[in-house]
């Protein structure tokens, strides 16, 4: 009943402190409730600052294991490269004396009446391995992709050819096949490293010769195509397969019809490793019977 009385009596005052009552109440509430979600703030930051310290210190490890393997790998590519290049050199070197020295004794018209056939067929065993063994020694180049001993350089496409002609003008006379260069004044240059060129071309020679028949003609020429020299090879040759052409680039691929043309099946594939290296590319058109052209692009100086 007081409370009632009181109330009345004094209900503007009893109503302005129930207001602040209120009031203090409601700001109690309000900062409890912020600093309730800035704690939670900082907690939530915390642990992802902690994850994050985790996953940092996690990536560093598997980087530094990831370069320790790294570097582990090309010691042992190094290592593996000079014991295969060894090889090839032991094997390369005895062969060429060897060769050399078989070549005169078979100048000897004696001998050569008597054993004629014999010499002949030494004679072109001899010339095979000697191929296989620098094809071998090729693919580790490329594979390996070290060679310190060959930078790139600036390259005339046009003097190339004509080396290339005059280092294999007996061989082709000797198989009747002749060797024309297409665009004699081709003036492009590109910028690559004068020995993987050299192979590429070697390469894809060998190849025509190989699958041409006695009084045909291979062509060698170049084009251009935007900012890219492009070079090809055309024969007059078997051609390819066009189910062997899905294949053609992979190591030891070669046709069922030209298993009695001997060979490893590793041209077009160190090609092919060649011009990648160089961000290149290669295409061919081949028709069975007819013939097989080798375009292939390097970027053009």
């Amino acid at each position: 009943i007081l409370l009632i009385i009181f109330l009345y009596l004094f209900k503007t005052e009893a109503l302005h402190i129930v207001a602040l009552l209120l009031n203090g109440f409601l700001l109690s509430g309000v900062g409890i409730l912020i600093n309730a979600v800035r704690y939670q703030s900082i907690k939530t930051a915390s642990l992802k600052t902690m994850e994050n310290l985790k996953i940092k210190n996690e990536l560093e490890l598997k980087n530094k294991i990831i370069a320790e393997h790294l570097e582990k790998v090309k010691k042992d590519e190094k290592i593996k490269e000079e014991m295969f290049s060894q090889i090839a050199h032991e094997l390369n070197t005895p062969l060429t004396i060897f060769l050399g020295n078989f070549n005169k004794v078979s100048q000897d018209k004696i001998i050569m009446k008597k054993y004629k056939k014999n010499i002949e067929s030494v004679s072109r065993n001899l010339v095979r391995i000697k191929a296989n063994i620098e094809k071998i020694f090729s693919l580790l180049r490329v594979d390996f992709q070290n060679d310190t001993e060959n930078k790139e350089e600036l390259i005339n496409i046009n003097e190339i050819f004509k080396e290339l002609k005059d280092d294999y003008i007996e061989f082709l006379t000797k198989e009747h096949i002749k060797l024309m260069i297409d665009n004699a004044e081709c003036s492009e240059k590109v910028i690559m490293r004068k020995l993987d060129l050299r192979i590429i071309l070697e390469n894809l020679l060998e190849n025509s010769i190989k699958f041409s028949k006695p009084g045909t003609i291979i062509k060698i020429g170049c084009i251009t195509k935007q900012n890219l020299a492009g070079m090809y090879i055309e024969d007059q040759g078997i051609g390819i397969d066009t189910e062997l052409e899905k294949h053609i680039y992979e190591k030891f691929v070669q046709g069922e019809d030209i298993t009695k043309i001997r060979g490893m099946g590793l041209g077009l594939y160190i090609v092919k490793r060649i011009i990648d290296k160089y961000n290149g590319e290669i295409e061919i058109q081949s028709e069975l019977n007819k013939g097989t052209r080798v375009t292939f692009y390097i970027k053009s100086q």
